[in-house]
């Protein structure tokens, strides 16, 4: 799942440069690395990755003036090789934050318009020769959409929550659908943080129910899923975590759900904590504290997972990953993609330097797509 920035919390980013998964070189630990092979001469950030072959991989983020936010988008792509920035025509006042795709010819950037409160979404399409505005309601949201083709797509957006008599909270949230022509909504009960599918018949979401107001957010795990028809609760186990979970799936058989959990009795140890759905049984794992495993959900294909950029299950064992940024330096990582066809993944953030000043960066894990 990728995390999105909503207008205040990319502000809040830039101010205290410490809302996403930053670390410093020396944190991590491992044999695997990221390597940095994009970085421009721009303040800002990169909040989201997609691609659809070695030769086609799209990103896009945020440019700042100083510590402001420039109401422009930030879009780049990778044709084999080299990152290049995009003109996304008649879209000025927009700031960019998701970009999905099905193939070279259905790319969808969704953004959020920064001249006018409440920020209206703005939905942009490129066909492979063209881009094209997708009309879109105010109440259609820009998180975590799937794309699976041009008259098949899912986002979240709108929704209310109500207290329990035990002064919890409990959520409903619309998700949209958009056929080609028009979006139409359903309503589901839970807190909706992230959406996966692979097909127009196995669409996944995933929240919390039964949250706590005040403090650290905690909440039930829940789950549902769209069957082409309806969206059906998923019978699961409803285990009690502290983040807001993401959810990855290669196929049906291979759904993973992930999140970060407190140890009992740890005296507030927070760890990586994955569900995974084989098509038949759940299992629960956690990961060890020293990973950092926090972030994107990323099934490898392999019976594996990525959680963050820092923690691999390899489907026996967790691997560590270390990062390579010049000394001194701290970066974070927004979203990862893997690479069709190949082993290789691309990573979205940012650098972090002792000044304090941000500036969009592109990481690869593996071999260079070509």
């Amino acid at each position: 799942m990728t995390r999105l920035f909503t207008r205040a919390a990319i502000v809040g980013l830039a101010l205290t440069l410490g809302l996403a998964v930053v670390a410093s070189p020396a944190s991590a630990s491992g044999t695997a690395q990221w390597r940095l092979v994009y970085q421009p001469r721009l303040r800002g950030l990169l909040t989201s990755v997609t691609t659809t072959g070695p030769r086609d991989a799209w990103a896009v983020g945020a440019l700042y003036h100083g510590q402001a936010l420039v109401d422009q988008p930030f879009v780049i792509h990778w044709n084999g090789r080299g990152w290049h920035v995009v003109s996304l025509p008649h879209a000025g006042g927009f700031v960019t934050q998701v970009v999905r795709a099905s193939s070279p010819r259905n790319v969808w950037v969704f953004a959020s318009f920064q001249r006018s409160a409440p920020f209206p979404p703005g939905v942009f399409r490129w066909d492979g020769s063209a881009w094209h505005s997708v009309p879109v309601p105010d109440p259609v949201g820009t998180g975590d959409p799937v794309v699976l083709s041009a008259t098949d797509v899912w986002t979240a957006g709108g929704g209310n929550c109500v207290s329990t008599r035990g002064g919890l909270l409990n959520c409903k949230t619309l998700l949209w659908h958009w056929n080609g022509r028009t979006w139409r909504s359903f309503s589901v009960g839970t807190a909706v943080t992230g959406l996966a599918g692979t097909s127009s018949g196995d669409v996944w979401a995933v929240g919390l129910n039964a949250m706590t107001q005040l403090g650290k957010v905690q909440g039930n795990v829940t789950a549902y899923r769209w069957n082409g028809r309806r969206w059906i609760l998923v019978r699961m186990p409803h285990p009690r975590i502290d983040f807001d979970p993401g959810i990855g799936m290669s196929s049906a058989r291979d759904v993973w759900l992930g999140a970060g959990i407190t140890l009992p009795h740890s005296g507030g140890e927070q760890v990586g904590f994955a569900m995974h759905w084989n098509g038949r049984r759940w299992q629960q794992l956690t990961a060890p504290a020293s990973l950092g495993a926090f972030g994107p959900v990323l099934p490898d294909g392999h019976g594996g997972v990525w959680l963050g950029p820092m923690a691999h299950w390899t489907g026996r064992s967790w691997v560590g990953v270390t990062v390579s940024v010049p000394s001194g330096i701290s970066w974070s990582f927004e979203d990862m993609a893997k690479v069709p066809g190949t082993s290789s993944y691309w990573g979205a953030g940012l650098l972090i330097a002792s000044s304090g000043s941000i500036r969009p960066v592109m990481f690869v894990h593996g071999a260079l797509p070509r």
